[in-house]
């Protein structure tokens, strides 16, 4: 059976208005989405901002707080090329690596179930 002119028109439009309600249904998820990203930016900037403060707080203990940041770049390079700080910091850092990476494959293994 034929559709007629009336038929096919009620039938776009409804179509159109199922599309509209799509589209703000999608610019609400949109909006959220995009409002936990900024949550989850702004929990990450304030780990970064009390890491930094922690670890100033650690120069300023132990070189004074009147180190200026040439002055401990120089101490830095200087005590960066004793072998044994060498060694320490490879085997630090390989370690945290691996704690990170664990921690990754346990987050993996985490949502699989």
């Amino acid at each position: 059976m034929k559709k007629t002119r009336e038929q096919l028109q009620m039938r776009n439009d409804k179509l159109e208005l199922q599309i509209a309600q799509l589209q703000e249904l999608l610019n609400t998820k949109i909006k959220a989405r995009d409002s936990v990203k900024k949550d989850i930016a702004e929990d990450e900037r304030k780990i970064r901002t009390h890491n930094l403060c922690t670890i100033g707080g650690m120069v300023y203990k132990h070189f004074g707080d009147d180190i200026s940041p040439a002055e401990f770049e120089n101490m830095l390079v200087y005590l960066l090329k004793i072998d044994e700080v060498q060694r320490y910091v490879s085997r630090e850092n390989h370690s945290r690596q691996a704690r990170r990476e664990e921690g990754l494959n346990e987050h993996t293994e985490h949502n699989k179930h």
